[in-house]
């Protein structure tokens, strides 16, 4: 589980994010807790990216992430 009060206290109407990325390694110690913040904002309407990478909290995650993710941040809207 992760540590914010449940249920989430966020409202998707109120808020105005360009994009919602969020991504774990498999191997990940946080991926459950993960999975249920995606599941949580989901539930509360919110669009988001979710991506699951190979490997754990560390570079090679970061770097895979970094390579996709960040195309993303030049384009239109």
């Amino acid at each position: 589980m992760h540590n914010l009060p449940r249920p989430l206290h966020m409202d998707s109407t109120r808020t105005n994010f360009r994009k919602l990325w969020i991504s774990c390694g498999v191997n990940d110690a946080l991926l459950p807790n993960n999975r249920q913040f995606i599941a949580d904002l989901k539930e509360k309407g919110f669009s988001l990216s979710a991506v699951e990478t190979p490997g754990t909290h560390d570079w090679t995650s970061w770097h895979y992430s970094l390579i996709h993710f960040a195309p993303l941040l030049f384009q239109k809207r």
